[in-house]
């Protein structure tokens, strides 16, 4: 064995495994060595640092590809802790509108409840003020049936009372012929012999046939029959303030002058104390020495024409039908009746009233009647009076229909006294001219139209009633302007509250996207956290990366073994150089790779993961090991 030289057992050592037996040849001292495999029970070193070698370059080339996806997920990280940071950024702003707006919609909801209660409050006040409205309403329906139960009793007396009048009126004519037939006889009787008695009779049989109800009143011859009830009656009639009695008595007479055997009756106008009308005749015996009364005429025989009882009442013009021009009262003297040209005033305008079978006329401006003064001689002027007086209304055609026809306005039935123009002597009509009561002719002056205006008829309640009604009406007023504030209050609040409803809808719209932000801001902090706890790791690993003094050490070694192995295998081998890492790595997995590279020009130590310091270290140990057996071996 000695024999062989260095180079021969160096090859053998190389060729594989040797054992030495014994020479053939007879020599018991000599040996050879016969080759019996490629194992040689022994480690090579050569073998171990070349494949050592290999896997440090195949280490140096994973190194360097984990390096450049080491610097590709460091970019990669930066710009996803960018994200991060704008992301934080936004979720701080979504976070400070989010609290923003629900310190908003609080104080919004706070405001839309007080408004809710405000308007419950609202809608229980008006229900209360309706009810009061209908309240009021059905009490202002009680007092108005109250007065028209009041009218009609009172249209009922006033019928009642007509029929009275006209009873009254038969009563008085019948007791006045038969008063002046008793006064003929009387006179008859203090005539001197049949034949003058005879010329008497027929005389007042003349008279009777001529007009029985229309004597003038001459001088009596001294008769001595007293009328003192006749008298008393005129008396009252001149106290009760008749605008027909006015100037019919003069005051400072107090004897009356002889009449002739003539009987007398007046139809005149009282003035009752609620300001109704009555008309009456009186029956006179002119045989007294206390009387004194002027002639009035009145009465006229029957007529065709017929009263108009189908007039609407409302408000009128009374148009002359033949100068078109409107009665009115003068604008001057308030008692004065004129006609003028029409300018729709209401010194013009009239309302037309029931009364009876006939009409009154009150002018809507001044409040007075058209009535008829007896103080003239006749015609009789018609004047403006505070007293009501009634006339007939005849339609001149019987088939006329509708209020512009041609009528006549009478005092009476029998038209005694008619309404007539004193228009002079062209029948012309100018302003101005005045309005008389004159007997009827049937001319042009006495033609008259009624032109309707309103439904207005100016009639008065009750003062009681009046104040009442019109207490009720202001209060009705003011609970209708109440309820109209009350409605556009509502329509405000209506509104408003579409409005605060629509601002709920767009911040509940907010606030849902808030909350998809706020459920990003969680994902995007749970990544955050795992980003943290991934940064925790690293750095953590990066405090126990092997440092690059450990791996030139292990180069070194690898170098010592790669000198060593060319030399003879008998040579001695320097022990390892035993490389401690200590206990504190956890290496958790032996298949992980290597993603750094290491190089003795590096001026900083290599960022390496947990996976592939584990991986680094692992080699490391299994190349101590090797090399540790190697050296025990050898």
């Amino acid at each position: 064995m000695h024999s062989k030289s260095k180079s021969s057992e160096e090859d053998d050592v190389k060729s594989g495994k040797l054992y030495l037996a014994p020479r053939l040849d007879g020599d018991e001292k000599l040996w050879k060595l016969e080759r019996i495999g490629n194992a040689t029970g022994q480690t090579d070193v050569a073998e171990q640092a070349s494949q050592l070698a290999q896997q440090l370059e195949e280490a140096k080339s994973k190194l360097s590809q984990a390096d450049k996806r080491h610097s590709k997920n460091a970019s990669e990280l930066d710009q996803l802790r960018t994200q991060v940071r704008e992301a934080d950024i936004e979720t701080g702003q979504a976070k400070l509108e989010l609290h923003q707006t629900q310190d908003e919609l609080s104080k919004r909801e706070a405001q839309l409840i007080g408004l809710k209660k405000e308007f419950i409050i609202k809608e229980e006040t008006l229900v209360a003020k309706d009810k009061e409205l209908v309240i009021n309403q059905k009490k202002l329906a009680g007092v108005q049936k109250t007065v028209d139960e009041m009218e009609l009793k009172l249209a009922e007396a006033l019928q009642r009372l007509e029929e009275k009048e006209e009873e009254i009126s038969q009563k008085c004519k019948e007791l006045c012929e038969k008063n002046r037939i008793i006064l003929e006889k009387e006179q008859l009787l203090h005539t001197e012999g049949v034949i003058e008695r005879a010329k008497a009779d027929d005389a007042v049989k003349l008279r009777q046939d001529e007009d029985p109800l229309e004597e003038t009143i001459p001088e009596l011859r001294g008769g001595s029959t007293n009328s003192v009830a006749q008298s008393n009656g005129m008396d009252q009639l001149s106290e009760s303030g008749s605008v027909f009695g006015a100037g019919l008595f003069p005051e400072n007479t107090k004897e009356c002058k002889s009449f002739s055997s003539t009987s007398l009756h007046v139809q005149v106008s009282l003035s009752q104390v609620n300001g109704t009308p009555m008309n009456s005749q009186f029956p006179l015996n002119p045989g007294g020495n206390n009387l004194i009364i002027q002639t009035v005429t009145m009465g006229q025989k029957p007529s065709h024409h017929a009263p108009d009882l189908d007039i609407k009442l409302g408000t009128y013009f009374i148009i002359h039908d033949c100068s078109g021009k409107a009665i009115q009262i003068d604008s001057q003297n308030y008692q004065k009746i004129t006609v003028w040209d029409r300018h729709a005033g209401d010194n013009q305008q009239w309302y037309i009233q029931q009364s009876g079978k006939g009409y009154m006329f009150k002018n809507k401006q001044h409040g007075y009647y058209l009535g008829m003064s007896l103080s003239d001689d006749s015609p009789f002027p018609v004047c403006a009076t505070p007293y009501p007086c009634s006339w007939v209304v005849m339609k001149q055609d019987q088939l006329a229909i509708g209020d512009g026809c041609p009528r006549i306005v009478a005092c009476d039935e029998i038209k005694s006294r008619v309404l007539s123009l004193d228009s002079g002597v062209l029948s012309i009509g100018e302003n101005g001219d005045k309005v008389r009561a004159t007997r009827y002719y049937a001319s042009a002056d006495e033609s008259w139209r009624l032109e309707r205006l309103s439904d207005e008829t100016g009639e008065e309640l009750p003062k009681q009633y009046q104040i009442e009604r019109a207490q009720l009406q202001r209060d009705l007023a003011e609970k209708v302007q109440e309820l109209l504030r009350k409605d556009r209050k509502l329509a405000r609040r209506g509104e408003e509250l579409a409005r605060k409803d629509a601002d709920i809808t767009m911040l509940k719209a907010d606030l849902h996207t808030k909350d998809r932000v706020a459920r990003k801001e969680q994902e995007l902090a749970m990544k955050d956290r795992e980003i943290l706890a991934k940064m925790e790791e690293i750095a953590e690993l990066k405090s126990l990366k092997p440092r690059k003094s450990i791996i030139q050490r292990l180069l070194r070694m690898e170098a010592e073994v790669r000198s060593k192995s060319g030399r003879s295998r008998t040579s001695s081998v320097a022990p390892p150089i035993s490389v401690s890492y200590g206990s504190e790595f956890d290496f958790r997995s032996e298949q992980l790779e290597l993603r750094s590279q290491y190089s003795e020009d590096d001026q900083e130590d290599p960022v390496l993961d947990d996976s592939e310091m584990a991986a680094l270290y692992a080699r490391a140990e299994k190349l101590e090991n090797r090399l540790s057996k190697a050296s025990t071996t050898i």
